[in-house]
């Protein structure tokens, strides 16, 4: 395939990531971030199974891939500046951003563990997203809350979680709201 035409088709997909996170995000910032990362991290593993002679069917795979994270990308700024309560807010996302950005020029490196599997690099590539994606469903939902002003705020509201149910009651509708 055409270097240059994979490579547009890469930057191309980004508009439609970050596109379909407007939409997602005004349900769920957990689930869409969740979401976003399996697709992402399964794609890159589907790229192993994937024969070298299917090297169309492997980019679309690694484009799905590609769309995953971007969208993911998109959504956990925002998500992480709403998980840090104010006070420590500018911290948290830093040392988020450094991390991001840590993994950034470690990427390259992974790729020379293609000198010892063929197929090690993308298992990587594949299996963080997961992880990440895993360890998301620990987070709280942040979408349609207030956001935690103290870090007493963070634990007020944890506490409180951990004392409720597995399902909580529906909020009751205020009669007086015409719909």
């Amino acid at each position: 395939m055409n270097i240059y035409l994979t490579q547009m088709i890469f930057g191309l997909v980004e508009m439609p990531a970050r596109t379909i996170t407007l939409f997602t995000l005004n349900r769920s910032r957990r689930i869409s971030q969740l979401a976003f990362l399996a697709v992402g991290g399964l794609a890159c593993l589907l790229t192993i199974f994937i024969p070298d002679d299917l090297s169309v069917f492997r980019t679309v795979l690694a484009m799905v891939g590609k769309f995953g994270i971007t969208a993911s990308l998109s959504i956990v700024y925002i998500y992480s500046a709403e998980v840090f309560p104010t006070v420590i807010r500018q911290n948290g996302i830093g040392m988020g951003s450094m991390c991001a950005r840590a993994g950034g020029v470690i990427a390259p490196i992974i790729y020379l563990l293609r000198n010892i599997s063929r197929h090690a690099p993308m298992v990587v590539f594949g299996l963080c997203p997961l992880i990440g994606a895993a360890l998301t469903i620990f987070l709280p939902e942040t979408a349609h809350k207030p956001l935690p002003d103290t870090i007493e705020d963070v634990e007020r509201t944890t506490a409180e979680k951990s004392q409720h149910a597995l399902y909580e009651e529906c909020p009751k509708q205020n009669p007086n709201v015409i719909l």
